[in-house]
């Protein structure tokens, strides 16, 4: 008997069909894991340019002109034409010498005369003699700077409290001087000085052509092995001009190394209200009170001190003490 068996027929590799080769490439691209780098090139951005707007005649002249060009564009013009730049450069150097040839030389351009303006009391001819301005006539007018002449004539006259110097191109120079104004007249070892508001002295000795006899005069009395004292600061000054309001025409103010400061009466005898100032209404009033007191009971004092003005002591000239 014979047996039938069912067989499965097996594929044979050599005879199974092949897949096309666009089917290996399509799966070979969908699988990422065979999916190989590609390189990417960059590429420049191209934006389109836009015609710049049209310029005027005078935009592009001044565009061109030499000063406005580039240091590219001038060195290359220079190095294309190096004879035009040698004779701008002649050109420019020769210009320049005669420019400064004319300022220097030329009688337009120096000092012929010289100026003053605003002084009282301060001779003219003492600062025509003094000797940066005397040299000024004569000299080139940029070689003449301002500020120096001004310093210098404010440190060579001390009367002066501002001075300020023009230079023109054209004309005489001009300066320009304010005086200070004297408030007091201080006795010192040289002379009479002038003081102003400021405490600044200025016009010792001769330099004073007159002393005004309406201004306070503060006179020294000298102390034994007391040095020459030296002259009382603005403050001081301030309130020794009030104090002399009060006081008679042409009383005279006295200062004394231990005692202060004070005032002659009409009677000859001083009186003394101390170093500081600050208190001397308090002192006036005081005064103004013990001064009839003493005329009324015929005292004869050597000199009066008030310097504290709760107790003041009046030294009787019988007593023995000499007045200072």
């Amino acid at each position: 008997m014979r047996s039938h068996t069912a067989t499965t027929p097996v594929s044979d590799p050599s005879t199974r069909p092949r897949p096309s080769r666009a089917t290996r490439r399509a799966v070979h691209i969908a699988d990422p894991q065979h999916i190989a780098p590609r390189r990417v090139v960059p590429r420049p951005l191209e934006i389109a340019r836009v015609p710049p707007p049209p310029r005027s005649r005078w935009h592009r002249w001044f565009r061109g002109w030499p000063f406005r060009r580039s240091p590219h564009t001038q060195t290359r013009r220079r190095a294309q034409n190096p004879a035009r730049a040698a004779w701008l450069v002649r050109v420019w150097v020769l210009v320049t010498s005669v420019l400064l040839g004319l300022m220097g030389f030329h009688p337009a351009f120096r000092v012929t005369e010289v100026q003053i303006a605003g002084l009282q009391r301060v001779p003219r001819e003492q600062i025509l003699r003094f000797g940066p301005v005397e040299r000024l006539v004569g000299q080139p007018r940029f070689a003449v700077h301002p500020e120096p002449l001004a310093q210098a004539l404010r440190e060579a006259f001390p009367a002066f409290k501002q001075v300020h110097v023009s230079v023109p191109w054209y004309g005489p120079v001009r300066i320009e001087v304010q005086e200070r104004e004297p408030v007091l007249v201080w006795e010192s070892p040289q002379g009479d000085v002038w003081l102003d508001g400021e405490g600044v002295a200025f016009a010792i000795a001769d330099e004073i052509p007159e002393v005004d006899n309406t201004l306070p005069r503060l006179t020294v009395l000298p102390a034994e092995g007391q040095p020459w004292p030296e002259p009382p600061n603005a403050e001081d000054i301030q309130r020794l001009v009030a104090l002399y309001q009060h006081l008679p025409q042409g009383t005279k103010l006295v200062y004394h190394p231990l005692r202060g400061y004070g005032w002659y009466t009409q009677q000859g005898w001083p009186v003394f209200i101390g170093h500081q100032l600050t208190a001397f209404e308090r002192q006036w009033v005081v005064y103004q009170r013990l001064y009839p007191l003493i005329l009324a009971r015929g005292w004869t004092p050597g000199w009066l001190d008030i310097s504290n003005w709760q107790h003041p002591i009046v030294h009787l000239a019988n007593e023995g003490t000499s007045p200072p």
